[in-house]
């Protein structure tokens, strides 16, 4: 027996989100918010996972929806606990993350008289939802029972069609919240024979299908498309492909590998691709593209572009020398990259059906062997083992650099790898040639901030079946040191690494650090004079290694539980050592 329309209207929404695909529901505590969480709880395909604080929730969904590419659901309760999750809203927005975000919220009657935690929470997140709804006040109708159930299908659709992203969907409740029989007469009673009178109201579609169906999806590319830019690569003599972040990649990341290697176009790819590890594929891209390779060739007539724009500040300035160049976007229809406003021509379609249609052209009309991919694949070659020269003759103190170079080496078959913004990302991009097995890559790429990593870090690992590490600089960790609760708390298992060069050393690259030494100190370089400490953490493990051998020995021995290695360096040693080692990747 559902005891109150509010149970009731709660059991139906969440029934359809479930009907759609939703698995998963991050729920922070709260009053007002008790029908969904009663429901979420009870509905036996959806995992619940209790997370306090809000915006520690929405990170973890963040990171959840990362790993299993479903729309995750997010329940919080009225007032600022709804504002708390603007920041992973925000980052969710701009890099196409799925979230389904409900609200509760006071009853009308109780807004704008100072009710206590009523705010108003009207479009709360702007424009960076795909939808907004202002849901209305549960009825026990038919009429409104169809309302819901359809609105649910919506919200999931939105947050997962053609440009994913946010929903969020605002629920006033009124009392009583606590799934508790109200008695006869009450108005918030439900007529005996509403599911007499409709069934499919109360229970949904007696097959199990969604209340509403929704079938549009990414444009499939159309054969005037295909033909024309199958031309424009046949007709360029030194094309190239730059493949930026994007979460999607790994979809298209064969066609569009084996489609370059058939028309003899190199690959440039950064970490967050998704291609790297495919045949061909050039992971040393920062020093082929900062160094003076492209000094004796002529630039490229053609760049085919995908995923986001450059993340390291050579590779932007590279692409943007070469204006000349036709610069084509393959994207999905809604978003196009293109800070410097190079593109000519941006096809936005379903990137997989694009690369298979012009992949099956080039197994028919191949091209002849290109002196243009010999010549990148070459280079890469000798960057490569510039990089294991350097890395293994040098016998100086652990770097930053060397910290990344034994994550690479060490890594597992089906690791997962979570990486910080700033600099811990751009790390990444410069060695990433040194990765043994390249794992699973993601990172907050949408803004690129370091608010919410850790947390989104252990949302990934929630999921992920594999091992997860965690890669994070100091400033990062201070930053979001609380979701570190989050392992214990949740039975969770991960590897967590801080870079801690002693502050913020990516604003040493800042023309503010030359000006004002004392000015920069206080305020860009983040020093945390009391240093980083773990004490009062509730780790499984905790290792300081100061050598390549005892990171890697760290590294080695992880267990269950959230394991932290902390990694102490210089960051005037660091910036030498990056500075070696790329003039002597991309000088070879």
């Amino acid at each position: 027996m559902i005891p109150h329309v509010n149970a009731l209207w709660a059991r139906a929404l969440v029934e359809e989100l479930a009907r759609c695909g939703v698995r998963d529901a991050c729920i922070a505590p709260g009053s007002r918010s008790t029908p969904l969480v009663e429901a979420f709880a009870r509905h036996p395909a959806i995992q619940d996972h209790p997370i306090v604080d809000e915006r520690t929730a929405a990170f973890f969904a963040l990171g959840r929806a990362l790993a299993t590419r479903r729309a995750v659901a997010l329940v919080c309760t009225s007032g600022t606990a709804a504002a708390n999750v603007l920041p992973a809203v925000c980052e969710a927005s701009h890099a196409g993350v799925p979230l389904i975000v409900l609200t509760a919220d006071r009853p009308p009657h109780l807004q704008d008289c100072g009710a206590s935690q009523a705010m108003n929470q009207m479009r709360l997140f702007g424009h960076f939802v795909r939808f907004f709804h202002q849901v209305d006040q549960p009825e026990p109708t038919p009429e409104k029972l169809r309302y819901l159930r359809s609105l649910a299908c919506r919200a999931v659709h939105l947050a997962t069609g053609p440009d994913p992203g946010p929903v969020h969907l605002n629920l006033p409740f009124r009392k009583p919240l606590a799934p508790t029989p109200v008695p006869a007469g009450h108005r918030d009673g439900i007529d005996p024979e509403l599911e007499v009178k409709d069934p499919i109201a109360v229970r949904g579609r007696p097959d199990g299908a969604p209340y509403l169906r929704s079938t549009t999806g990414v444009r499939l590319p159309e054969r005037a498309e295909v033909d024309a830019l199958w031309a424009r690569l046949h007709r360029a003599e030194r094309p190239l492909v730059f493949a930026g972040a994007d979460p999607r990649g790994v979809d298209y990341a064969r066609p569009l590998s084996a489609l370059a290697r058939a028309l003899g176009i190199p690959v440039i790819a950064e970490p967050t691709s998704g291609l790297l590890g495919h045949p061909d594929v050039l992971a040393c891209g920062d020093a082929l593209l900062s160094g003076p390779l492209h000094q004796h060739l002529e630039p490229p007539d053609l760049i085919l572009r995908t995923g986001r724009s450059p993340l390291g500040w050579s590779a932007a300035a590279r692409l943007r020398g070469w204006s000349d160049a036709e610069h084509i976007a393959i994207s999905a229809p809604t978003t196009l990259f293109d800070p410097d406003h190079l593109v000519s021509w941006h096809l936005g379609c379903d990137q997989t059906s694009l690369f298979e249609a012009l992949l099956a052209r080039a197994s028919t009309d191949p091209a002849a062997p290109s002196s243009w991919l010999r010549a990148h694949l070459d280079a890469e070659h000798q960057a490569r083992r510039a990089l294991e020269i350097s890395f293994y003759e040098d016998d100086r103190p652990l770097t930053t650099p060397d910290a990344w170079d034994v994550i690479g080496q060490t890594l597992t078959e089906g690791s997962a790898l979570f990486v910080s913004s700033s600099m811990p990302i751009r790390d990444l991009d410069t060695f990433a040639a040194r990765l043994r097995h390249p794992p699973q890559i993601f990172a907050n790429r949408g803004l690129n901030g370091i608010d919410g990593v850790i947390a989104t870090g252990l949302g990934l690992a929630s999921a992920h079946p594999g091992p997860t590490v965690i890669v994070v600089g100091d400033v990062a960790f201070r930053h979001d040191r609380s979701a570190v609760l989050l392992a214990e708390e949740l039975g969770l298992s991960a590897t967590l690494i801080v870079l801690d060069n002693g502050g913020g050393a990516i604003f040493e690259q800042l023309p503010i650090a030359d000006h004002d030494r004392s000015l920069f100190d206080k305020h860009f370089a983040s020093r945390d004079h009391r240093g980083l400490s773990s004490s009062h953490l509730p780790l499984s493990g905790h290792a300081a290694p100061t050598t390549r051998a005892t990171l890697a020995q760290a590294l080695g021995t992880r267990g269950e539980g959230l394991h932290l290695i902390h990694v102490r360096t210089d960051s005037v040693r660091d910036q030498a050592a990056r500075t070696t080692l790329r003039e002597a990747a991309g000088g070879a």
